[in-house]
């Protein structure tokens, strides 16, 4: 694999359908999608979403996790690293709980992204959200990778959740 250069993909997801009993809604955009061109890759860098309100008003209630997927995975998405076909993760949690009336508890938010450098993107990339319902940014660092046919095979068995080292 070589690199041929960094590119960034950015851009807004709305999260929708949160309003059952838990809250939380589901969100899903295609961000690449297959062009029949396997010898062209894509490394994921870094992975940054967050809320787009300006300020962020955030609540007990506001909470996301987000998940890079190389093939779509149907239903509320969860974050699981044995999956293959996961490769970026970010997640807050908001555990500001008042004590008591008017008291914070001291606990702000938590923000965590993790990404697996050993996956490139070949055919396809999703990124999907479970989250409280709102509008939320999203940017993606990329580094595009020339792939020969044998890396290509491999990059694409990896998407389907196949276990190749």
């Amino acid at each position: 694999m070589k690199s041929t250069g960094l590119r960034s993909m950015r851009g807004q997801v709305t999260v929708s359908g949160g309003g059952g009993g838990t809250g939380i809604g589901a969100g899903k955009l295609q961000l690449l999608v297959e062009d029949g061109l396997i010898n062209t890759g894509y490394r994921i860098v870094a992975f940054d979403v967050w809320l787009a309100e300006n300020p962020p008003t955030q609540t007990a209630r506001t909470v996301f996790n987000a998940v890079l997927t190389m093939s779509s995975v149907p239903g509320t998405i969860t974050m699981d690293a044995s999956d293959n076909r996961q490769i970026a993760w970010a997640f807050l949690e908001n555990p500001i709980v008042a004590a008591a009336p008017g008291v914070d508890s001291g606990t702000g938010p938590i923000y965590r992204t993790y990404v697996d450098p050993d996956h490139v993107a070949v055919r396809d990339l999703f990124l999907q959200m479970a989250a409280s319902d709102g509008t939320y940014n999203y940017l993606i660092i990329i580094e595009k990778m020339a792939l020969t046919d044998d890396e290509a095979i491999v990059n694409i068995i990896k998407e389907v959740s196949q276990s190749v080292p």
